[in-house]
């Protein structure tokens, strides 16, 4: 991405200016382990459950949920003996019309009461959702409005747990921990014409794993934080 020009736009999606990237672009070693791609597309900013997810920006979001067993060479994949899970569990997408960019707000334990939402479909433990490949169009038409920092819901680590199968309802995390701990998965994109996700960016513009991000907000030449 050097060389060009990003327009910063996000406020952070969370009160307070010092936080922690537990994983950036791309996966730390750990993380490729369980995943098995190097690729991430996104950030994640480690946080407490129940702390509340604001919107980074104004647009139309709309929730829903997601979760799937990872397979790998046409077997379950295992961690500590148990099936892995993946997805964005409770998620949010927001989209706004005049930038003609989204976000995307992942692993939420709840979401607000005041989004809309798209039900998954799919029996547990595979619940697909539409939501992430749905067309600008249908995001503002079924979407809610929404203003930057207003709550869209609370962090949690939904969708990236296992050896459980009692969705929606969340176990005792202290009995079924996940891999990735309590953390918000957020990417930044644009969309096609049929809804795919387009043109991702790292709202830090460094691209680099974890180690290379800030544990302090901080503007950068390329970053999309305001």
């Amino acid at each position: 991405m050097a060389g060009v020009k990003i327009e910063p736009y996000l406020s952070l999606p969370f009160r307070g200016k010092k936080f922690f990237v537990e994983e950036g672009w791309y996966y730390s070693k750990q993380e490729n382990s369980i995943h098995h791609y190097k690729k991430h597309s996104g950030i994640d900013f480690k946080l407490k459950r129940w702390t509340p997810i604001l919107a980074a920006h104004s647009g139309y979001a709309l929730g829903s949920y997601q979760h799937n067993v990872r397979r790998y060479r046409g077997r379950d994949l295992l961690y500590r003996g148990r099936p892995v899970g993946f997805g964005y569990g409770y998620f949010v997408v927001i989209w706004n019309p005049e930038l003609e960019r989204g976000t995307l707000y992942g692993h939420c334990q709840k979401l607000s009461p005041r989004l809309s939402f798209i039900k998954p479909t799919g029996k547990f433990p595979n619940l697909k959702s539409g939501l992430y490949s749905l067309p600008a169009a249908q995001i503002i038409k079924r979407g809610s409005l929404v203003k930057v920092g207003q709550v869209i819901g609370w962090a949690g680590d939904q969708g990236c747990t296992w050896g459980y199968n009692d969705y929606p309802k969340r176990p005792n995390p202290k009995k079924f921990p996940s891999y990735d701990g309590v953390h918000l998965h957020f990417e930044e994109f644009g969309k096609n014409l049929t809804g795919q996700p387009v043109g991702l960016r790292d709202p830090f513009g460094i691209y680099k794993s974890y180690k290379q991000y800030p544990q302090v907000k901080r503007q950068s030449k390329f970053s999309l934080w305001i």
